[in-house]
């Protein structure tokens, strides 16, 4: 709708442009138009990235973000409306762009909160295994997938291809940290205590020293002395 708006502004001033006004309007009106153009490429960003996550943002954020994009409708409607009375309609359209500009980080930081809140879970799961035995051989690729995840962070998709991509590498980490088996509550609290130098010989319950001599787990891990 944004961009709708913006080029039936620039049409609007097009039309008013080959009336030949004078010089004073003339450069007025190619201030404003030239604030368009600039405004334009913004709101084709706004346009992609609610289009395309919609579905990926949170319940409370979508009537936010409708209501973000009724104002910014309004307020270039009224920059439309006054523009038979003031041609040159730059400063208006300069801060209208920033406030676009600030929705756009908004949707950005919308976007990366989604992004980590689905890679929490296999990012703490692959932190937990990544030493196993049963891991090691697919380590390097389990990190790239990771990598590549996190770049996403800060790298908001801008076409279906881009969010396909995000989903598949997602899949196919859960899949690969899926093949662990028996990573029930107690396996997954020795561990995490193992990670951090915590866990003692009271964490070594029958139902975990089982599941740590399945296969060659036991290489694993080493009992020290504390010091």
């Amino acid at each position: 709708m944004l961009v709708a708006m913006s080029k039936d502004v620039i049409k609007t001033l097009n039309e008013v442009d080959s009336l030949q006004e004078t010089r004073e309007n003339a450069g007025a009106i190619k201030a404003t138009f030239d604030e368009l153009q600039k405004m334009l490429k913004v709101a084709y960003q706004i346009d992609v990235i609610l289009s395309l996550l919609r579905l990926r943002f949170s319940e409370k954020d979508m009537p936010r973000f409708t209501y973000t994009v009724n104002g910014l409708l309004r307020e270039l409607r009224t920059s439309q409306q006054t523009f038979e009375q003031t041609r040159n309609q730059e400063k208006v359209l300069s801060n209208l762009s920033d406030e676009m500009q600030g929705f756009v980080k908004e949707l950005k930081n919308s976007w990366r909160t989604y992004a980590v809140q689905r890679t929490k879970q296999p990012f703490e799961l692959f932190n937990l295994v990544r030493y196993l035995p049963e891991v090691q051989d697919e380590q390097a690729q389990l990190m790239d997938m990771q990598n590549r995840l996190t770049a996403f962070f800060d790298r908001v998709p801008t076409t279906p291809t881009n969010l396909a991509e995000f989903d598949q590498i997602l899949q196919e980490l859960k899949y690969y940290l899926g093949n662990v088996s028996g990573l029930n509550e107690s396996v997954r609290q020795f561990l995490q205590k193992t990670l951090t130098g915590q866990a003692t010989l009271v964490d070594m319950t029958d139902e975990v020293l089982d599941w740590c001599r399945q296969g060659t787990r036991a290489s694993a891990f080493a009992i020290r002395f504390v010091q």
